[in-house]
């Protein structure tokens, strides 16, 4: 005699029907709403998320989506012959718990996802191999794009053309001290692709740059940050460069940047930028603290990269290397008669290939960048020239030590006198003075000693070593 195989069949049946009409089964139905569009709620956002089966990409509002999902199902497959509250029912279900059970496994996955990796209407596109595979929903990546990718062009596109008539100068020539005038390197929108396959598939774990374009007004800036749009869509977020400068404004903006692929910043001031620590932070990949407002602070790791338009470059008083070595210039120039030589349709069309040269161009960069010390996104000589010049212009304290200073090993000057000579030329030159504390640090990395015992005119005093102050003005000590 045959014993009989103890099972346990999962009953999946969606809805019973007796004499008073079919009553769906709540559980067995969120049950099938999660296998196909697996909800989300709770960590990812208060609407959620859910993946669309049709276009295979993860999409927003998953409440909404969520009940026209039930009755959608429910008219698919009872007809309009059913009760009870099932639409409320399921809908609990899902989001209080099996949505919720979900969101913590989509958690650990989402923090740990490949970033090297972009959804495209044609797949999802792996920066290390650089194949396109089929998009999978336990990728969990919440970016999309409405667009096929392409393959590399074999000939130039239009934008390609754009960039060089926007970037390159033909006639750029060197000054007498063997400085560019203008960029005339050929390949200086390698940079602008490498930025942009960076803001795609790139992590400030990788490189920490910001991207600044910078161009009188009327030279095509606005339009370029329209153009730039047709690539990222809905993955982008604005805030600008002063909000992310002052820390009573940063708290509440700083939201807007999670989950985003590129923060754009139009028309940046030439002002002072009162605080570069949540710039840093920013681009450093580590956490940064963000709330909305009515809700409890939480912390994430920004992704979102930093590109900014200004027709001043803005001044600061931050030079630490830090500062130095993560921001790249780019001056933008009017090309006449654009509309005729360009469209967006052209742009548009030109954008599946466009993008994947923009992620190789990014793989070539990261590539070339595990071979220095710094890693960095390509530069010009002229990008490079460009950069010193304005964190020269930035260097207060170097300024003002050229102006108002003489360095030497026996020199010596009193603590007060020196620094109110400090934050007289600040005032005088329309910058914000450092407080001593972080003036005496930046002395100390110049070679210059603060609060040493020292002798002047056979007094003994408080003050620095290695510089004294030439008197320009009656008395510092005001």
């Amino acid at each position: 005699m045959v014993e009989k195989e103890n099972t346990i069949k999962k009953d999946t049946w969606l809805y019973f029907e007796d004499n008073q009409g079919k009553h769906f089964k709540a559980f067995n139905f969120a049950d099938y709403l999660m296998d196909r569009f697996h909800f989300t709620f709770n960590f990812f956002d208060p609407h959620g998320f859910w993946w669309n089966p049709i276009t295979q990409q993860w999409k927003g509002k998953a409440d909404t989506r969520l009940k026209a999902a039930i009755i959608e199902t429910m008219d698919k497959v009872a007809g309009r012959s059913y009760k009870g509250n099932t639409v409320s029912n399921v809908q609990q279900i899902i989001r209080d718990y099996r949505g919720r059970d979900e969101s913590e496994t989509d958690r650990f996955a989402i923090e740990n996802r490949n970033p090297h990796k972009v959804v495209f209407a044609n797949g999802t596109y792996d920066l290390d191999r650089d194949v396109i595979e089929p998009n999978r929903y336990d990728n969990y990546i919440l970016q999309n794009h409405d667009y096929i990718l392409g393959e590399l062009p074999n000939i130039p596109t239009s934008w390609d053309r754009w960039l060089a008539e926007s970037l390159v100068d033909p006639d750029a020539k060197k000054d007498d001290a063997g400085k560019w005038e203008t960029e005339g390197d050929k390949n200086a929108p390698e940079t602008f692709k490498a930025f942009i396959g960076y803001a795609l598939a790139g992590t400030y774990q990788e490189i920490q740059s910001y991207l600044i374009i910078h161009g009188n007004g009327g030279e095509g800036k606005s339009t370029a940050l329209n153009i730039i749009a047709l690539i990222f869509g809905a993955n982008i977020s604005h805030i600008d460069l002063a909000d992310l400068g002052s820390k009573e404004t940063a708290r509440f903006k700083l939201s807007k940047l999670n989950r985003m692929e590129l923060n754009i910043g139009d028309d940046v001031e030439g002002s002072f930028l009162k605080t570069t620590s949540i710039l840093k932070r920013l681009t450093g990949g580590n956490p940064v603290s963000a709330e909305d407002k009515g809700q409890d602070p939480y912390d994430f790791t920004n992704n979102a990269k930093l590109l900014f338009t200004c027709n001043a470059l803005p001044s600061f008083s931050d030079n630490s290397h830090g500062m130095e070595r993560r921001p790249i210039v780019l001056e933008w120039h009017k090309i006449k008669n654009f509309s005729k030589k360009y469209s967006e349709a052209e742009f548009i069309r030109d954008r599946p290939a466009f993008v994947r040269e923009c992620l190789v161009a990014y793989a070539k960069a990261l590539k070339r960048s595990q071979l220095l010390n710094e890693p960095q996104l390509p530069m010009t000589e002229y990008m490079r020239q460009r950069v010193k010049e304005w964190l020269m212009t930035n260097d207060t304290i170097g300024n003002w030590i050229n102006e108002n200073c003489e360095l030497g090993e026996n020199y010596r000057e009193q603590t007060q006198t020196l620094y109110n000579n400090y934050t007289r030329y600040c005032h005088l030159s329309g910058t914000q003075a450092l407080k001593k504390a972080k003036f005496n640090g930046a002395m100390r990395t110049r070679g210059i000693e603060p609060n040493k015992t020292i002798k002047i005119n056979g007094k003994t005093t408080k003050g620095y070593k290695g510089i004294h102050r030439i008197e320009k003005y009656d008395s510092d000590l005001y």
